[in-house]
C-alpha cells in the first residue's frame, strides 16, 4: 500500500502556513523577534525539521532563507543542512528534477563530513526515496544496507532503526510481504518506545502489510501503535497517514461508523497542515466513502466543498475525481436530475482536458512538422545536386537506427533478466534458508528419538539393576555406594526425561513449562517433607515458546527451587507463574536465610544468567524483608520479540 505520496501541485497562500504544532508556533515566534542571526538559522533548522507538519511552500521558504544565514556565516555544516530541506521540499512539491539535482550536487559533501555522520545519513535516505519512486529498487536496498552497515558500525540506533524500515519498504513494493515483516520486526527489536516515539511509520508499514494480506486483526493491532506514537509527537504528516491506513482496515472490517471517524479526523489534520492538495485528496476519499455508505447529502456537500477548493487552487487533476464522486452521491440519494446534470459537468471537465491536451500535442505536432517540412526541402535540393549520394547517406542513417534500436533493446532486455535472475536467487535462497529449518527440526526430532531409545532404555536398566543390587544382601560398608548409584540413576532418568520433553515438540505454551515445574515439584516433596511448596498459576495468555526457549525457562526455575531447597533452610517457597498481554512472569520466592555475595558469583547463578540470556529474558534476586530470597524471570512484550 502507498498511503504516503508526496506531490504538491499548487501554490498555497499565506493563510495556509499558518499554526500547525504548539513547537512550529514557538519557532515561528524566536525565529521573528530574534535580533541575532546565528540564533534565527538554529531556529529555522530546528522549524525545518518539523517536515511532517508543515506544508512544503512553507518549509521551502524557511529552508531558503537558513540557506542565506548559512552562506553569510560560511557555515558548511548548516548549509548542506538547508540545501536538505530544499531538496526535500521540491521533492514534496512535485519538482523532483530540481531535487534530484540539489541533492547529488551536495551529495558527496555530505557523507564527507566525518564530524556529523547524521547529515549524510539523511542525504542518503532521501536519495533512496528518489530510487523506489524511479522504479530503481535494487539500487536503494543497497543504498539503504550501506546505510544500515555504518549505522550499525557505529552503533546508531535511531539510523539502524530508520534503514531496517527502509529496506522492509523494499520488500513491501516488491510484494514480499512475509521478508518486509521481518526487517520491520527486526526495526522493532533494536528499538524502544523513546526511538518509536520519533519514527512510528514503521508500526504504520506493518498494519498496512498485515492489510493488504487480510490479517486485519494483527493490522488493527500494529495501527493502534503507530497512534499511540503518534499522540506523543507533533507529526501531523504520519498521523492523517496512519489513521487513512485503519480507516482501510475499519472499512475491511465492517466497522463503517470508525472507519468514517478517522477519515473525518484525518481530514481534520490535513486541514491543519494546510496543504489544498491533500485536503482535496482526502475530501475526494471522504465522498466516495459517503456515497457507499450514506449519508449522501454530507457526501454531496462535502464533494461541492473540495470543488470548490481545486477550482480556486487549480488542482484541475483531483477535479474528474471529485465530480464523480459528487455524482455518486446525487444517484444514491436517488436525486437523478443533479446525477445527470453532474455526470454531464464531469465529462466537460474530461473533454476540456483531453481537448486542451489534444490541442497542446497538435501545436507540437505543427511545430515538428515545420522543422521536419524546411528539413525537407533542403534535402531535396540535396537530391537534386547529388541524389545517389542522399540514398547512401539516408541507408547509413537508417543502419544506425536500427542498429540502436536493436542495441537499447537488448541491454533493456538484459536488464529485465538480470533483475527477474536476482529474484529467483533470493527465492532459491529463502527456499534454502526453509529447508535448513526443517532439517534442523527433523535432525531435532531424530536426536530426541535416539536419546529416548537408547540411552533413555541404558539409564532405566542401571536404575532397575541398582533396586535389585539394594534388595541383595550388601554389607554396611557398600551401603552408602549402592545408595549414590541409586539416586545418580534416578537424576540421570529424570534430567534425560526433561531434555527429550523438550526435543521432541515443535514449540511448547508456557502453561506446558508450568505443568513440568509442578511435576518436578512433586518429586522433590518426598525429599523435603518439612518444608511447604505452593504453585499459584495465573496464565492469562498462553504464550508459544520455541523447545529450546522452553528448556533453558524449566532449567532456570528448577536451579531457583533447588537452591531454596539446599541452601536456604526455607519453611516455605512459593512459586507464581502468570501472564498477561504484554508480558510473562515466573517467581520463586522463599523465607529462607536469605542471599548472599558468594551465592550471586556462584556457577549455579551463572548458568542460570546464561539460560536466561539465551530466553532473551531479564532474571533478578531480591532480598526479601526480614529474610528470604525472590527470584523474578520474566519477559516484556513478548508478542514483538518471541519469533519460533
Amino acid at each position: 500500500m502507498k498511503w504516503i505520496l508526496y506531490i504538491s501541485l499548487c501554490c498555497i497562500v499565506s493563510q495556509y502556513a499558518l499554526a500547525q504544532t504548539p513547537k512550529v508556533d514557538s519557532l515561528r515566534r524566536i525565529i521573528l523577534s530574534s535580533p541575532n542571526d546565528s540564533v534565527r538559522l538554529k531556529s529555522i533548522l530546528l522549524l525545518c525539521e518539523q517536515i511532517s507538519s508543515i506544508p512544503p511552500d512553507t518549509l521551502y521558504q524557511y529552508a531558503s532563507r537558513a540557506k542565506t544565514l548559512a552562506q553569510k556565516s560560511d557555515n558548511k555544516q548548516d548549509n548542506l543542512w538547508s540545501e536538505y530541506y530544499i531538496a526535500s521540499a521540491l521533492s514534496l512539491k512535485g519538482n523532483r528534477d530540481t531535487a534530484m539535482q540539489i541533492l547529488n550536487a551536495n551529495y558527496n559533501a555530505a557523507q564527507n563530513l566525518i564530524n556529523n555522520p547524521k547529515i549524510g545519513n539523511y542525504y542518503s535516505f532521501l536519495k533512496g526515496k528518489f530510487l523506489m519512486k524511479d522504479g530503481k529498487r535494487i539500487e536503494a536496498m543497497q543504498l539503504f544496507y550501506k546505510v544500515l552497515g555504518k549505522s550499525e558500525s557505529n552503533k546508531d540506533t535511531f539510523t539502524t532503526i530508520v534503514a531496517q524500515t527502509s529496506i522492509g519498504w523494499v520488500y513491501m513494493e516488491l510484494d514480499q510481504n512475509r521478508e518486509a515483516l521481518n526487517w520491520f520486526f527486526k526495526a522493532i527489536k533494536q528499538g524502544s518506545p523513546h526511538w518509536f516515539t520519533k519514527y512510528s511509520i514503521v508500526f504504520s508499514n506493518i498494519a498496512a502489510t498485515y492489510n493488504s494480506i487480510h490479517k486485519n486483526d494483527s493490522a488493527e493491532i500494529f495501527i493502534n501503535k503507530a497512534l499511540y506514537y503518534l499522540s506523543q509527537t507533533p507529526n501531523l504528516v504520519g498521523r492523517a497517514n496512519a489513521l487513512a491506513i485503519q480507516s482501510g482496515i475499519f472499512s475491511e472490517t465492517g466497522r463503517i461508523p470508525l472507519a468514517e471517524k478517522s477519515m473525518n479526523e484525518a481530514l481534520t489534520i490535513r486541514r491543519q497542515i494546510g496543504d489544498p492538495f491533500y485536503i482535496v485528496s482526502d475530501i475526494a476519499e471522504l465522498g466516495n466513502f459517503y456515497a457507499l455508505h450514506g449519508p449522501y447529502q454530507k457526501g454531496i456537500n462535502l464533494c461541492k466543498e473540495g470543488i470548490e477548493m481545486a477550482t480556486h487552487f487549480n488542482i484541475q487533476s483531483k477535479l474528474p475525481i471529485l465530480y464523480n464522486a459528487l455524482a455518486n452521491n446525487y444517484k444514491a440519494s436517488g436525486d437523478y436530475l443533479q446525477y445527470g446534470k453532474t455526470i454531464q459537468r464531469l465529462l466537460e471537465i474530461k473533454d476540456s482536458t483531453f481537448t486542451q491536451k489534444t490541442s497542446e500535442a497538435l501545436a507540437t505536432l505543427q511545430a515538428k512538422y515545420d522543422v521536419q517540412k524546411n528539413e525537407n526541402t533542403i534535402l531535396q535540393q540535396g537530391f537534386q545536386l547529388n541524389q545517389s549520394r542522399y540514398r547512401l547517406f539516408a541507408s547509413l542513417i537508417f543502419s544506425i537506427v536500427i542498429i540502436a534500436s536493436g542495441f537499447f533493446l537488448f541491454r533493456s532486455y538484459r536488464r529485465r533478466q538480470a533483475l527477474k535472475m536476482e529474484l529467483l536467487q533470493k527465492e532459491e535462497k529463502r527456499i534454502a534458508e526453509n529447508e535448513v529449518l526443517l532439517a534442523r527440526e527433523a535432525e531435532r526430532k531424530r536426536i530426541a528419538a535416539d536419546l529416548h531409545d537408547s540411552l533413555g532404555a541404558y539409564a532405566s536398566s542401571i536404575a532397575v539393576n541398582v533396586k535389585q543390587l539394594e534388595a541383595q544382601t550388601v554389607s554396611i560398608a557398600n551401603r552408602p555406594i549402592i545408595e549414590e548409584l541409586k539416586n545418580n540413576s534416578q537424576e540421570v532418568v529424570s534430567q534425560l526425561r526433561n531434555t527429550i520433553w523438550a526435543l521432541k515438540k515443535d514449540a511448547l505454551p508456557l502453561t506446558a513449562v508450568s505443568d513440568r515445574i509442578k511435576s518436578f515439584i512433586q518429586h522433590l516433596q518426598k525429599s523435603y517433607s518439612t518444608t511447604s511448596i505452593n504453585v499459584i498459576e495465573n496464565i492469562e495468555v498462553d504464550f508459544i515458546l520455541s523447545p529450546s526457549h522452553a528448556y533453558h525457562l524449566f532449567r532456570i526455575a528448577q536451579e531457583a527451587i533447588n537452591n531454596a531447597l539446599k541452601h536456604s533452610a526455607a519453611t516455605e517457597i512459593i512459586i507464581i507463574i502468570k501472564s498477561m498481554a504484554n508480558l510473562w512472569e515466573i517467581t520463586i520466592s522463599d523465607d529462607g536465610a536469605g542471599i548472599g555475595e558468594s551465592s550471586v558469583s556462584g556457577n549455579g547463578m551463572i548458568n542460570m544468567r546464561e539460560r536466561s540470556n539465551e530466553v532473551e529474558c531479564t532474571i533478578q534476586w531480591i532480598q526479601l524483608n526480614p529474610s528470604g530470597t525472590c527470584v523474578v524471570i520474566s519477559k516484556a512484550n513478548p508478542e514483538l520479540s518471541l519469533h519460533l
